[in-house]
Protein backbone atom coordinates (compact mmCIF):
# COMPACT_ATOMS: atom_id res chain seq x y z
CA UNK A 1 0.00 0.00 0.00
CA UNK A 2 2.68 2.67 1.07
CA UNK A 3 4.49 1.68 -2.32
CA UNK A 4 1.01 3.15 -4.15
CA UNK A 5 0.66 6.12 -2.70
CA UNK A 6 4.11 7.86 -4.64
CA UNK A 7 2.55 6.46 -7.97
CA UNK A 8 -0.70 7.52 -7.48
CA UNK A 9 0.62 11.10 -6.06
CA UNK A 10 2.44 11.77 -9.04
CA UNK A 11 -0.18 10.54 -11.68
CA UNK A 12 -2.72 13.13 -9.47
CA UNK A 13 0.39 15.82 -10.00
CA UNK A 14 0.30 15.33 -13.94
CA UNK A 15 -3.15 15.24 -14.16
CA UNK A 16 -3.53 18.30 -12.56
CA UNK A 17 -1.71 19.73 -15.39
CA UNK A 18 -3.95 18.85 -17.94
CA UNK A 19 -6.46 21.85 -17.14
CA UNK A 20 -9.89 22.24 -18.01
CA UNK A 21 -9.46 22.30 -21.68
CA UNK A 22 -8.25 18.86 -21.66
CA UNK A 23 -11.36 17.44 -19.91
CA UNK A 24 -14.26 19.14 -22.02
CA UNK A 25 -11.98 17.85 -24.54
CA UNK A 26 -12.24 14.15 -23.26
CA UNK A 27 -15.68 13.93 -22.06
CA UNK A 28 -16.57 15.72 -25.53
CA UNK A 29 -14.71 12.79 -27.46
CA UNK A 30 -15.96 10.38 -25.39
CA UNK A 31 -19.48 10.61 -25.28
CA UNK A 32 -21.04 10.23 -28.58
CA UNK A 33 -19.16 6.73 -28.83
CA UNK A 34 -19.89 5.70 -25.73
CA UNK A 35 -23.67 6.68 -26.56
CA UNK A 36 -23.55 4.77 -29.40
CA UNK A 37 -21.75 1.68 -27.38
CA UNK A 38 -24.75 1.57 -25.00
CA UNK A 39 -27.29 2.10 -27.81
CA UNK A 40 -25.52 -0.82 -29.74
CA UNK A 41 -25.90 -2.81 -26.61
CA UNK A 42 -29.71 -2.04 -25.95
CA UNK A 43 -30.08 -3.81 -29.56
CA UNK A 44 -28.14 -6.51 -29.58
CA UNK A 45 -28.15 -7.86 -25.83
CA UNK A 46 -31.57 -6.40 -25.27
CA UNK A 47 -29.95 -4.73 -22.03
CA UNK A 48 -31.46 -1.51 -20.90
CA UNK A 49 -30.29 2.01 -22.73
CA UNK A 50 -28.72 3.69 -20.07
CA UNK A 51 -29.12 7.22 -20.80
CA UNK A 52 -33.42 6.79 -20.85
CA UNK A 53 -32.93 4.29 -17.89
CA UNK A 54 -31.40 7.03 -15.65
CA UNK A 55 -33.85 9.64 -16.63
CA UNK A 56 -37.03 6.79 -16.76
CA UNK A 57 -35.50 6.28 -12.89
CA UNK A 58 -35.27 10.19 -11.71
CA UNK A 59 -38.41 10.81 -12.59
CA UNK A 60 -39.81 8.79 -10.93
CA UNK A 61 -37.90 8.94 -7.43
CA UNK A 62 -37.65 13.09 -7.37
CA UNK A 63 -40.23 15.08 -6.22
CA UNK A 64 -42.19 17.05 -9.18
CA UNK A 65 -40.93 20.24 -8.45
CA UNK A 66 -37.35 19.42 -9.28
CA UNK A 67 -38.24 17.66 -11.93
CA UNK A 68 -39.97 20.12 -13.99
CA UNK A 69 -37.82 23.12 -12.77
CA UNK A 70 -35.62 23.51 -15.58
CA UNK A 71 -38.74 23.52 -18.24
CA UNK A 72 -40.46 25.95 -15.86
CA UNK A 73 -37.53 28.41 -15.55
CA UNK A 74 -37.03 28.43 -19.30
CA UNK A 75 -40.51 29.07 -20.50
CA UNK A 76 -41.66 31.64 -17.29
CA UNK A 77 -39.71 34.42 -19.49
CA UNK A 78 -41.83 33.61 -22.43
CA UNK A 79 -44.84 33.55 -20.65
CA UNK A 80 -44.42 36.65 -18.63
CA UNK A 81 -43.80 38.74 -22.78
CA UNK A 82 -47.79 36.63 -23.53
CA UNK A 83 -45.98 33.94 -25.47
CA UNK A 84 -48.01 30.61 -25.73
CA UNK A 85 -46.78 27.60 -27.45
CA UNK A 86 -50.31 26.53 -27.17
CA UNK A 87 -52.41 29.17 -28.62
CA UNK A 88 -51.51 30.02 -32.86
Amino acid sequence: MKKLLPVAATLVRRLGYLGLGSGILAGGLLTAPLVGLMYLVDKLAGLPFVPFALFDWIARVDPRSRRFLPCSTLTSPALRRGLHASRP
